[in-house]
């Protein structure tokens, strides 16, 4: 008689056991569900091309409007990592990020690629950096074109030697549709700092009225 309640004792506690494994088996994968959804859907709101990638089978599994525009896709969810023309003839690209992601101490990196799409060469401006969701670890990548600016700076080329020299104040600035108050500066010279108190550093890439600030 003892030992059949022995048993029965035994058998309850493998059963409460075993039901409170199947819990926390549920609540963590409905917490890493939610977490998993929400990041997905703010990606949705960053102002700037952006995707996930899956780190085991290199798929993009989620990716904002602004990054299908720039590599002229229809959808930016469940397609290989090579659809994007960045890494299409250039797959090394991609497996070298992914290095740095697998075995850097360091969150946030970047780096310019260039490669050549309808004959027409181009500069992106890549970062990227790792993230866990649960045990599967996904790469962030915020890619930029920048192929615009590169080509405006070289083709300042000499003129920068000149003007760098000058005693007046000189900016060059550039209208942008986003910022459609005021236009951007894209170059100061030196003698900025004397009249303004700023340096070319401080001012580039914001708008003129930042001067006056």
């Amino acid at each position: 008689m003892i030992i059949i309640s022995n048993i029965i004792y035994i058998t309850i506690l493998v059963l409460l056991l075993l039901t409170s494994v199947i819990l926390i088996a549920k609540l963590a994968r409905n917490s890493y569900r939610l977490h998993y959804t929400t990041i997905l859907k703010s990606i949705t709101d960053v102002p700037t091309p952006v995707c996930i990638v899956n780190m085991s089978n290199n798929k993009i599994i989620a990716g904002n409007e602004l990054m299908c525009k720039l590599f002229n896709l229809d959808k930016m969810s469940d397609i290989d990592i090579t659809s994007l023309n960045l890494f299409t003839d250039q797959f090394e690209n991609y497996i070298d990020i992914k290095n740095i992601c697998k075995y850097s101490n360091d969150k946030y990196h970047q780096r310019f690629i260039h490669i050549t799409i309808n004959n027409m060469p181009k500069i992106f401006k890549v970062k990227f950096s790792k993230i866990k969701i649960g045990y599967k670890n996904f790469i962030i990548f915020i890619i930029n074109d920048k192929t615009e600016i590169v080509n405006y700076i070289k083709k300042l080329g000499i003129f920068t030697n000149v003007v760098d020299e000058a005693s007046e104040g000189i900016l060059i600035t550039k209208f942008s549709e986003k910022e459609n108050m005021f236009p951007i500066i894209r170059y100061a010279n030196p003698a900025i700092k004397e009249i303004t108190g700023y340096s070319s550093k401080e001012i580039i890439n914001k708008p003129l009225v930042a001067i006056f600030e």
